[in-house]
C-alpha cells in the first residue's frame, strides 16, 4: 500500500468518517480536518513511520494528503 492510500484510508475512516474526493483536496482550509483531526493524523504518522510530523513540517505540509505523503517521503529519504 502506498503512503497516499494509507493516509487517505486513515483520514477517511478515523478523522472525517467520510470520503475525500481527491488526494489534493484541501484538508484544513476546507474545514474537513480540524486541530483534533490533525493531532490524530500526527499520531498515526508517528506510530506508522516513526517520526514526529509536527516537529518537522509546517502548514503547507499538512494541506493535503499529497503534501503529507511528500513530507513523509522526504523524512524517510524516499524522495
Amino acid at each position: 500500500m502506498n503512503i497516499e492510500r494509507e493516509l487517505l484510508n486513515f483520514i477517511c475512516t478515523e478523522v472525517i468518517q467520510g470520503e475525500l474526493t481527491a488526494v489534493d483536496e484541501p484538508l484544513i482550509e476546507s474545514g474537513l480536518v480540524d486541530s483534533m483531526g490533525l493531532l490524530m493524523i500526527f499520531g498515526f504518522v508517528d506510530q506508522k513511520y516513526q517520526f514526529d510530523m509536527s516537529a518537522v513540517g509546517g502548514p503547507k505540509d499538512y494541506a493535503t494528503v499529497t503534501a503529507m505523503a511528500a513530507l513523509i517521503r522526504r523524512i524517510k529519504g524516499e524522495g
